[in-house]
């Protein structure tokens, strides 16, 4: 797809220069970042694609290809773990046909990344796909290079709540923390960065600041929809002694999605 894009690139300038229309690059861009909130990803990739055909070059359709196939794999996760708890077979394909749509986004941030360097938004977006693949250490070092040109990103507070999760995975748990505290600095009310902060605690048995972070954001259930939320409460009141709390929290953690793995896992916390 961009490799063909290149080649008529390459072709044109041969021809004497490329002509490009940013104009009707922006129309198409427009139509494919309206479609894309409404979750049409057929006709939001084929309105990106027309951008390019006028702007070979435009980092933002690029950057928009790339959440057409996070948020297809967003949807193959949600059938996965959520709607259902499937295994065997089923889910064999599914998480296939859900690395290959990360693949295909992967390629696309990296598109973006090659049309601007400073792409803070594209390097982002790049972690954390990196993230789900469990490449850690480059989703890293494309979270970090994100905050280095953090005038073209959306969300540091996120991004570096993403950085902290990687840190976490490799167990890098001093620098999770640190990250997870300056972005609650800037954002004292984000659910995720509360959450995963009390999975640092949690990791390290300092049980007290783990209840603590878990019970902010069970507490805020309409705003905080984090279902593991719940099952580490529901972990760590069993750490504490504190077992007499689980029917309640199972019954809020179960409510989530009845049907995911998670709620799976609250269940059998339950005696």
């Amino acid at each position: 797809m961009f490799l063909a894009a290149a080649a008529l690139a390459v072709a044109a300038g041969c021809g004497g220069g490329q002509h490009v229309d940013r104009g009707k690059a922006q129309t198409r861009l427009d139509l494919c970042a309206e479609l894309l909130t409404k979750r049409e990803y057929e006709a939001a990739e084929t309105e990106c694609k027309k951008a390019l055909q006028f702007d070979p070059h435009d980092h933002r359709a690029h950057n928009y290809l790339g959440l057409i196939d996070v948020l297809r794999a967003a949807d193959m996760h949600k059938i996965l773990e959520i709607d259902d708890c499937l295994t065997g077979v089923d889910a064999e394909g599914l998480s296939k046909k859900k690395d290959r749509h990360l693949l295909d986004a992967r390629a696309h941030f990296e598109d973006a990344i090659a049309a601007r360097r400073d792409y803070g938004e594209a390097y982002s977006n790049l972690g954390a796909v990196l993230l789900q693949l469990e490449e850690y250490e480059a989703a890293a070092a494309a979270f970090r290079k994100a905050l280095e040109n953090a005038a073209t990103l959306q969300n540091p507070s996120l991004t570096r709540t993403n950085l902290a999760w990687v840190y976490f995975h490799l167990g890098r748990l001093p620098e999770a923390a640190a990250e997870l505290r300056q972005a609650l600095r800037f954002e004292p009310d984000m659910c995720l960065a509360h959450y995963r902060l009390g999975r640092v605690y949690f990791a390290r048995k300092e049980w007290d600041k783990a209840l603590a972070e878990f019970e902010k954001v069970a507490a805020q259930l309409r705003v905080c929809p984090i279902q593991e939320a719940h099952l580490y409460l529901m972990k760590t009141y069993v750490q504490t002694g504190l077992g007499a709390n689980l029917p309640r929290v199972a019954q809020a953690c179960v409510a989530l999605a009845p049907q995911s793995c998670v709620a799976a896992e609250c269940r059998a916390l339950v005696p």
